[in-house]
């Protein structure tokens, strides 16, 4: 079974559609009454594959949490990763909460930032 579940969603704060890609610990599917704590990331597509990382290489979380599961570090995570924007720099305009005259300055692209307002208030359901 899939240890990587990968779901579009749509947030109505910022009118978009995103990936949201969820990693389940190893024995997840083993057993079905176990609790889990969730570590939610920004980023996703960052997290688990080096193909879709913007430098070509992930983070490792899928790794690195296997690894310290196996090792009984700890009793597993599950974690929700929800994609940034890949248009351009829209990015910086998702996670800032604030227009800021110099980042736009400094992008020369006409991209107004200060979305993070309701970026955040799609974190907070």
């Amino acid at each position: 079974m899939e240890r990587i579940i990968i779901k579009e969603i749509y947030m109505k704060e910022l009118d978009r559609k995103r990936n949201i890609r969820i990693y389940l610990p190893l024995d997840y599917y083993k057993n079905e009454s176990k609790r889990y704590p969730v570590i939610y990331m920004h980023d996703g597509q960052n997290l688990f594959d080096h193909h879709l990382s913007y430098s070509g290489h992930s983070w490792e979380v899928k790794e690195t949490l296997d690894r310290m599961q196996k090792e009984g570090e700890i009793e597993g995570f599950i974690v929700v990763g929800i994609d940034n924007n890949q248009e351009g720099f829209k990015r910086l305009d998702e996670y800032s909460p604030w227009r800021n005259e110099e980042i736009e300055s400094l992008l020369k692209r006409g991209i107004k930032n200060g979305a993070g307002e309701r970026e955040i208030d799609m974190h907070s359901l």
